[in-house]
């Protein structure tokens, strides 16, 4: 294999002919092969330290563009995958180069109430139970009759099993209810009348439960959660940056499917 090797290096470069590129090392390379040197040895390297990091920049540059001369790029499915990466990348990246990595706070305000909907806090419910442990038929029962016994009057705090949450659940969205409770309860909750008791199951048994506290839900103030739609509003910043960069890209190449 190694002979095979040889012989198919030597007669490329007998095709290619004698031919002599050029490589630059630019100012800026060098730079930064100190600094990189200097990062990780504390120092300033030495001319002759900076001679072979020269050196070695210059081995990798040959190698890759005799990799590329002999389209191993375009044959390695990791390599080309790796580029695809790596101009995607550059092509999210063009506004951010531009310098508006943050609007400011009157084109975010602008672009924050155009997707308010991805922001708006769901309404919350707040509720009283009384917790029966089980999750039978007789379990279900005493839940039924307890609703019978509070909606006449009875204390909640006198009646039913102990609890490990306790028998208020302050105003919550359904998230957190159900992260609580369970689905099914959470969804009880949020169907149920404004102070009627009711009979539901939860992760844990059954309850009496009558919500008791409601609080619509609410577009929070953008100095609230800035961070966050700043965040948002640069990945759909990147992705319309990309968008553009492949539609120009288009504009440039014909495209011939062969079938």
């Amino acid at each position: 294999m190694l002979v095979v090797g040889a012989a198919l290096w030597g007669g490329y470069r007998l095709t290619r002919g004698p031919q002599v590129d050029t490589i630059v090392v630019a100012a800026d390379t060098v730079t930064t092969l100190r600094e990189g040197f200097l990062r990780q040895q504390g120092r300033e390297p030495s001319r002759a330290e900076l001679d072979q990091l020269v050196d070695a920049w210059v081995e990798q540059e040959l190698l890759v563009r005799e990799a590329r001369a002999q389209g191993l790029d375009r044959a390695d499915p990791i390599v080309r995958r790796r580029l695809i990466q790596k101009l995607r990348f550059v092509l999210e990246d063009t506004d951010a180069r531009a310098g508006d990595d943050d609007p400011g706070d009157e084109v975010l305000a602008g672009w924050y109430h155009g997707h308010s909907d991805r922001y708006r806090r769901p309404p919350r419910r707040g509720f009283t139970h009384v917790f029966v442990a089980g999750f039978d038929a007789d379990a279900e029962a005493r839940a039924r009759a307890l609703v019978v016994a509070l909606a006449a009057g009875t204390d909640p705090a006198r009646m039913g099993d102990a609890f490990p949450l306790g028998r208020h659940q302050g105003p919550a969205d359904p998230r957190v209810v159900a992260d609580r409770y369970g689905e099914a309860l959470a969804q009880a909750v949020a169907a149920a009348p404004l102070g009627r008791w009711i009979s539901t199951r939860s992760s844990f048994g059954w309850h009496a439960l009558r919500v008791d506290d409601e609080r619509p839900g609410a577009l929070p103030e953008l100095s609230e959660i800035r961070s966050l739609v700043l965040a948002d509003w640069r990945v759909e910043r990147r992705a319309a940056s990309l968008e553009r960069g492949l539609a120009a890209l288009r504009e440039r190449y014909a495209v011939e499917v062969e079938r």
